[in-house]
């Protein structure tokens, strides 16, 4: 940055307040600092220290001391918590048993007074909604406070809306604590949905056998939505739940509780939304209420990658092919002229042949992913356009 004066350009020797880009050079500034060392979470002037033990916890202390001590940074003492049991960090407390919301501002919503019109009301909500991770059936309960903020609606506070300003403070108390993940624990996602909204909690299933929530979530349904059938609904609520947790779910089994028995018609393997619920098997092992039903007849892959490599090898053309992938290509390949302009994108994987990122399947294989891509019915481009695609990435 540089300040120009009368007497010339000075360029200055220290990241100054006020600047926009400010916040995020010194982010950027830090967690590079500190990059390498397990256990630490960066934020601006705030550093999270954790570990499982004291002797691991002052190993990552000392390497983050010594780390700030070379680059020139001076910590204040006064406002350091050394080996405490429980820290309150970007307003949640931390500690052994999880995660919960900050006393000072469960004790802000709890005391926020009635809005008095649409400004005061989305601050509210926008306050609310820092802790969306701890609110079960929020968007229902809230949905007469949002209908207030509907672009034409006019601004007429009733006792419904008085209820529901109070039953959505009840939601949140400083005894709400969410789990951390944790992939060597069995996931749980059960989902639900209302008149007005859908909502899904995915939970672990401990190993002394209680359900303790990662995390709460839910959306209103958009005008179009609340038109559907409560069947509709409910598959809506699944479909819903395994987008917002994707992240968590995306390659691990788990089991997926529903309330309305006619999803298990719904979801069987003849009408699967491939890319949505992705080929899992949810176990049943756990104790439930009869009322709770668990959907189990989800997809199998089409094709295996045993079955594409033995019929990769049994093809005359593919197999030849496979062949000058592993060993080298010859100068020419004119009976395999496709392959052979495009070699350098090809690749081998389980004995399975790739093209880029996508398995090209055998001549053998290739009515049964023909009946997959046929069996929503969704027209002829449409399944030409599903074919160009989707990627058919073989599983075991």
């Amino acid at each position: 940055m540089l300040l120009l004066k009368l007497r010339g350009a000075f360029k200055v020797n220290r990241l100054q307040f006020g600047v926009n880009v400010a916040p995020g050079l010194f982010q950027n500034f830090i967690e590079d600092l500190l990059k390498g060392i397990s256990g630490v979470l960066p934020y601006f002037d705030d550093v999270l220290i954790f570990a499982a033990t004291d002797e691991q916890l002052c190993n990552h202390l000392l390497l983050v001391l010594e780390r700030l001590s070379e680059s020139g940074i001076r910590d204040n003492k006064n406002k350091c918590i050394f080996k405490t049991k429980a820290v309150e960090f970007l307003g949640f407390v931390i500690d052994a048993s999880g995660i919960h919301p900050s006393d000072s501002k469960v004790r802000a919503i709890h005391e926020a007074p009635r809005p008095k019109n649409k400004t005061k009301l989305q601050a509210f909500l926008g306050l609310l909604n820092f802790y969306h991770s701890f609110l079960k059936d929020k968007a229902t309960i809230a949905e007469p406070l949002h209908q207030l903020l509907e672009k034409n609606a006019e601004w007429k506070w009733t006792s419904a809306h008085e209820k529901a300003f109070a039953a959505v403070k009840e939601l949140l108390s400083s005894d709400s604590v969410l789990v951390p993940f944790n992939e060597k624990l069995p996931l749980i996602l059960t989902c639900d949905a209302s008149p007005y909204g859908v909502g899904y909690v995915l939970s672990h299933l401990m190993p002394d056998g209680r359900e303790a929530p990662i995390a709460y979530a839910s959306r209103t349904l958009t005008s179009t939505e609340r038109n559907y059938s409560q069947l509709d609904k409910e598959a809506l609520s699944i479909i819903a739940g395994v987008k917002k947790f994707h992240y968590f779910l995306y390659g691990h089994t788990f089991t997926l509780v529903t309330d309305h028995q006619p999803l298990l018609g719904l979801f069987n393997k003849m009408k699967l939304t491939l890319d949505i619920l992705s080929p899992q098997t949810p176990e049943t092992d756990i104790p439930s209420p009869p009322e709770v039903l668990f959907l189990e007849e989800l997809h199998k892959p089409p094709v295996k990658a045993d079955e594409i490599s033995q019929a990769t090898l049994r093809d005359p053309v593919l197999s030849r092919v496979l062949n000058w992938v592993l060993k080298g290509w010859p100068k020419s390949a004119k009976e395999c002229r496709i392959f052979y302009l495009e070699r350098h994108e090809l690749s081998v994987h389980k004995n399975c042949l790739l093209w880029g990122n996508r398995v090209v399947i055998p001549e053998l294989l290739r009515g049964r992913v023909l009946d997959e891509l046929h069996i929503s019915h969704s027209g002829i481009e449409k399944m030409k356009s599903l074919a160009r695609l989707l990627r058919l990435v073989a599983k075991d």
